[in-house]
């Protein structure tokens, strides 16, 4: 069985997640201010999305653990995740070794 909206509802979480933690970098970093980035900072209801999306991830892997034989669902959960991870340190290693990043604090 799968859940769309519960499925909806963890991206849109995480989606705020991010641009609250982007929103506060672009305001410490860079000095950006104003009634737009202030709203994206979420203040009102930004202390219960972080905990709304690892309760909604709890409930949807649970549910999805209690449905799929262990070995299945560890064998998704790897084709899943490792990709984009293995992407990403690529990705970091390269920039590291272009000394395209992080810039400024390279030695």
């Amino acid at each position: 069985m799968r859940f769309n909206n519960i499925q909806v509802l963890r991206l849109v979480a995480a989606v705020a997640v991010a641009v609250i933690h982007v929103s506060g970098y672009a305001q410490l970093r860079y000095g950006l201010d104003g009634p737009v980035w202030e709203a994206l900072r979420f203040r009102p209801v930004a202390p219960v999305i972080v905990p709304l999306f690892f309760a909604v991830s709890g409930f949807v892997l649970t549910h999805l653990l209690q449905t799929t034989p262990a070995p299945r669902f560890v064998a998704h959960r790897l084709v899943r995740v490792y990709p984009g991870y293995w992407l990403v340190i690529g990705a970091v290693t390269a920039a590291v070794g272009f000394g395209l990043w992080p810039g400024a604090y390279l030695p």
